[in-house]
């Protein structure tokens, strides 16, 4: 059994021999929970290659790349002033999903904001924000 507060683990589970029981494996733990940081962002206009239809308000979930890296992080954004619209720049806060990721949240680190391999946006990390 784990206790504590924030905890946040992968876990994945797999059916044992006996129905009522599941083998379990914890892959790994943070116990800080969600990484966030204030950044600022910029929308991509569709004719620069961003979305293709509307903005964006506070919850939207997309993945994040930073700077040349090869892993996409998964994340939401809550917007100081929402909406925002294609070609607009705002600030927010970055809340990242994956354990361990407060490694990524750099001041000063850029990103990319995307939606599958689409680039719809860019920003920048400017600040951290406590959980």
């Amino acid at each position: 059994m784990i206790e504590g507060e924030n905890l946040e683990a992968s876990v994945r589970c797999s059916p044992a021999e006996l129905p009522s029981r599941s083998v379990c494996t914890v892959s790994s733990m943070s116990s800080t929970g969600p990484a966030r940081a204030a950044v600022t962002i910029e929308l991509l206009s569709t004719e620069d290659g961003g979305r293709r239809s509307g903005g964006i308000t506070s919850g939207y979930r997309g993945l994040a790349r930073f700077d040349a890296g090869e892993l996409d992080y998964g994340f939401e954004l809550t917007l100081d002033q929402p909406p925002l619209a294609l070609g607009a720049r705002g600030t927010g806060s970055l809340r990242l999903w994956a354990p361990g990721a407060e490694t990524e949240l750099v001041v000063g680190r850029r990103f990319e904001i995307r939606e599958g391999a689409h680039v719809v946006g860019r920003g920048q990390i400017t600040g951290h924000e406590p959980d």
